[in-house]
């Protein structure tokens, strides 16, 4: 029996699946003046739970849309306050195989801004980067996802957001 780590256990899973997957980045911009009148980010660490709020809405929208509530989901966290780089997550998303990318494309990104706004009580500029995952390059996307940005979220297996609701692999 041999020992996967987290990252090999999505490689694995990747590979494996006979369904096309999309790689994405979801954003949320936008800012607000605190107390002292001072500009801050809306995602910081303590907003982080309202980004991955929309995100989850997002991904159960999507599959009861789809009928497809087994589609897989693996999202990772990004950026970090060290590195003066705003947070957001990296996903892969199996694309359900009745489903044609842009119609997937268009729905994402749909209910994505309906959920970033709702979470944050407020006007936000959300963006989500969606792409075909090129199989052959599964490795290069997870070393992407996976690698150390700044003490935030360290890196590897550590930024794999196994606490998001709608994580499944």
């Amino acid at each position: 029996m041999s020992i996967y780590t987290v990252e090999d256990w999505i490689k694995n899973t990747l590979n494996s699946s006979h369904n096309e997957w999309v790689i994405c980045v979801f954003k949320i911009r936008g800012t607000f003046k605190d107390v002292n009148g001072v500009s801050r980010n809306i995602v910081n660490q303590l907003t982080l739970p309202k980004f991955i709020k929309s995100v989850d809405w997002t991904i159960s929208s999507i599959r009861r849309k789809f009928k497809n509530e087994n589609m897989k989901f693996i999202p990772f966290f990004g950026g970090g306050k060290d590195i003066q780089k705003s947070f957001h997550i990296h996903a892969f998303i199996e694309r359900p195989s009745l489903v044609d990318y842009w119609t997937f494309n268009d729905n994402l990104k749909k209910y994505f801004r309906q959920y970033a706004s709702r979470a944050y009580k407020s006007e936000v500029t959300d963006e989500l980067w969606i792409q075909p995952l090129n199989k052959s390059l599964i490795a290069n996307h997870t070393h992407y996802c996976t690698r150390y940005e700044d003490n935030t979220f360290y890196k590897g297996s550590e930024k794999v957001l196994l606490e998001c609701n709608s994580c499944l692999l």
